[in-house]
């Protein structure tokens, strides 16, 4: 709002937020790592036992359904 300094350019000041915001970001990514590995992380994420289409997968998708065509009707 109002009038820029002289010598003020709104490019650089976008620039070094963005920078900024790019360093916290890589500090914080680097303390969830750290943090992982002392929890015992792996590296890689257990995939499930079932990947399959169960009877709760059905009665789930019912529910969802019906819950859709009440919304349309109502």
């Amino acid at each position: 709002v109002g009038r820029a300094p002289e010598g003020f350019s709104r490019t650089d000041s976008i620039a070094g937020i963005m920078g900024m915001t790019f360093i916290k970001a890589m500090e914080c990514s680097r303390a969830m790592d750290e943090a992982m590995l002392c929890r015992g992380f792996a590296g890689a994420y257990p995939a499930p036992a079932r990947a399959g289409f169960g009877w709760r997968d059905a009665v789930y998708a019912a529910g969802v359904a019906l819950l859709a065509v009440l919304c349309a009707v109502l």
